[in-house]
C-alpha cells in the first residue's frame, strides 16, 4: 500500500507481477514526471493501475524488496529474478 497525504493507493500482487513480467531484465525509466516517457514504469502504471503518479514509490519498493537496482539517476533495472535478502 502506498500512502501520500490524504491518499492511499493499493497495488495488488497481480499488478506487481504484471509490471515485473513487462520489464524483466530491462533498464527502464522510472517516469516520475507529469508526462512520463513512453515505455516508462510511470506510463505503464498510469495505463494499468492508477492515474495517480506513484512511479517513485513503486520504484523504491522494487529496489527495497530486491526486484530492481538503480541505474543512473532516472532508471532502474528490473532484475531477472529477485535478489536474496541482504540483511542476514
Amino acid at each position: 500500500m502506498i500512502f501520500a497525504p490524504l491518499l492511499s493507493i493499493t497495488m495488488i500482487l497481480s499488478d506487481y507481477d504484471s509490471l515485473l513480467d513487462r520489464f524483466r531484465s530491462c533498464d527502464v525509466d522510472i517516469g516520475t514526471s507529469l508526462n512520463p516517457p513512453s515505455g516508462s514504469i510511470g506510463e505503464w502504471l498510469i495505463s494499468n493501475v492508477t492515474k495517480t503518479r506513484i512511479a517513485a514509490q513503486v520504484g523504491a519498493i522494487l529496489i527495497a524488496e530486491g526486484y530492481a537496482e538503480r541505474v543512473g539517476t532516472s532508471k532502474i533495472q528490473i532484475l531477472s529474478s529477485r535478489m536474496p535478502d541482504r540483511t542476514g
